[in-house]
């Protein structure tokens, strides 16, 4: 069955690999996640299992964090202790999923509501976004996302360029989404390193329907379904945006996460926030909401505005992030390396 797998050790230029360390993290620092398709292998009937209602994670390895003086740790309170306790850290995941927080006390999940606005932005024609994707510091790509307001919704489109060293990634992402952006139908389309990947879903039947292409095989997988679910696929900014306007209206609860790995399967949320933090836009002072997203065991830290719109997301791919284009953390989350 086709499927979607870690490329770790390729994803990594020599270059960089000689660079700075990541910033110490308290928690596990999960692997490098990027969307390839597996070699031919036989379907299992584990695969075509839907994920459990509960989104329990599953174990495996713990990767060892490194130590940094950019920013030092912070003590979490108890959500934060529950959700990012010491756990082991997929190694080979889907999705961008960022390191464990470094900054500030988190607050229960009934206290997202408290720090971010109860209205959903987007409410103009067009809302748009536009970010570098880089490795320690270094500038490796591009990424973009469109959400275009419609009588029935919203038209949400997303697109990825990363080129480095043993990876040449694209990605393209086209959604339509209900008035409350909940998923209508989806269709994502990737090439990594010339092999391509395809995936289409739509709720069916009080399901949703997954069709996974890669390899010259295909899958069909129909997963549990939840209305604030949103794919997540590799370095894609939209999905994150889409989260964050989720969690707005669903106060931080019941949030799920579609992941596009082997058949697919669905995983619970996680949300917890931390202190505020600093931050410019365009060269103006900007206050940034800190929140972590625990998926699968892993951990995004994502930094939004007072709009509660997309402004960073520290990735767990061994020091990449997704960082707004005019937008600046003070301090940075890590080590900036000057544009060459």
């Amino acid at each position: 069955m086709a499927a979607f797998v870690a490329l770790i050790s390729a994803a990594v230029s020599p270059a960089a690999a000689q660079s700075a360390p990541p910033p110490f993290h308290p928690k596990p620092h999960p692997g490098v996640p990027l969307v390839v398709p597996d070699p031919p292998a036989a379907p299992s009937a584990e695969q075509n299992k839907p994920a459990g209602e509960n989104g329990s994670p599953k174990s495996s390895p713990a990767a060892v964090p490194t130590k940094s003086t950019s920013r030092p740790p912070s003590k979490p309170h108890t959500m934060a202790s529950t959700a990012h306790a010491a756990k082991a850290a997929r190694s080979h995941t889907v999705i961008a999923q960022a390191a464990a927080p470094s900054g500030g006390a988190a607050k229960a999940p009934g206290a997202y509501a408290e720090q971010l606005p109860t209205h959903l932005p987007g409410t103009a024609v067009a809302q748009t976004g536009s970010f570098a994707v880089s490795q320690l510091g270094h500038s490796v790509g591009t990424a973009n996302f469109r959400f275009a307001s419609t009588a029935a919704g919203y038209d949400a489109t997303s697109t990825v360029q990363v080129s480095m060293q043993g990876l040449d990634y694209a990605l393209s992402k086209n959604e339509l989404l209900d008035p409350a952006r909940h998923i209508l139908h989806v269709v994502l389309s990737a090439t990594v390193n010339g092999q391509a990947v395809s995936v289409s879903g739509r709720p069916d039947a009080g399901q949703f329907l997954l069709n996974i292409s890669a390899n010259g095989r295909s899958s069909t997988t129909r997963l549990a379904s939840h209305s604030a679910a949103v794919l997540l696929a590799d370095f894609d900014p939209g999905g994150f945006e889409t989260l964050l306007m989720l969690a707005t209206a669903q106060n931080g609860r019941d949030l799920w996460a579609i992941l596009p790995k082997h058949a697919g399967s669905v995983e619970a949320v996680q949300l917890a926030t931390y202190a505020d933090e600093a931050g410019t836009l365009d060269g103006k002072p900007i206050t940034v909401h800190h929140l972590v997203a625990t998926i699968a065991e892993a951990a995004t830290d994502l930094f939004c505005g007072p709009d509660n719109r997309l402004l960073q997301a520290e990735l767990p791919q061994q020091g990449f992030s997704l960082i707004r284009k005019g937008f600046v953390l003070t301090p940075p989350k890590r080590p900036v390396v000057p544009a060459e």
